[in-house]
């Protein structure tokens, strides 16, 4: 029994450093066994709830955890040769930390698997619409909507286009909203495992 709590507190010790180095981050009690980096694509089998994704090459990128169109649970990725390259955990679609390692098996600084684009400047896209919502929603057509949905793509350089309408809206409100995105000031691009990315972000303009 003394033993079991002496190894237990140990591992709480090196996590515990291991955090305050800036190395990893988590709300969970990670465990020792969570800390290896000896798992590799081999020891997962396929599961049709999961979401794969592959490098160009064929080989296994990241099995994500995907319900409802958001990540739930534990996401896992790998390097081109298989070996680990990160946990982390969700909630609702929400990184709640992980461990990062690299192609050598050592603890990495933590970084979230994804970052989504952002609006450069002090306000984010919803914000900054916000400012012309008066201008959108001007006439009486455009006043019987509650709200216009746009898909807007965004390149990995941070540049807006293309962008598509969700539901209905007239022609003179989508030329109105055309204008304003129009003004935007460029983007922070996505970043997918340190990598920038194209990225679809969904803007919704409320009256």
């Amino acid at each position: 029994m003394m033993r079991t709590f002496i190894f237990t507190l140990l591992c709480f010790l090196c996590v515990s450093a291991t955090m305050a180095q800036g190395a990893l981050f988590s709300t969970y009690a990670l465990s020792a066994e969570l800390l290896s980096p000896k798992t590799t694509v081999a020891d997962y089998e396929k599961d049709e709830f999961l979401s794969y994704s592959y490098y160009e090459s064929g080989e296994l990128k990241a099995i994500k955890p995907i319900v409802d169109g958001k990540f739930e649970g534990e996401l896992i990725s790998f390097y081109p040769d298989g070996t680990l390259r990160r946990r982390e955990f969700f909630e609702n679609g929400k990184s709640v930390g992980g461990v990062c390692f690299d192609m050598d098996g050592k603890i990495l600084p933590y970084e979230p698997f994804m970052k989504f684009a952002e609006l450069r400047g002090q306000q984010d896209a919803a914000e900054f619409v916000d400012g012309y919502s008066s201008f959108i929603f001007r006439t009486k057509k455009s006043a019987l909507l509650e709200e216009v949905k746009v898909i807007l793509n965004i390149n990995q350089h941070g540049k807006l286009v293309g962008y598509k309408f969700e539901g209905e809206a007239d022609k003179g409100t989508k030329e109105r909203v055309d204008y304003v995105l129009r003004q935007m000031p460029d983007w922070h691009p996505a970043i997918v495992e340190s990598v920038y990315v194209p990225m679809d972000f969904e803007l919704t303009i409320k009256k």
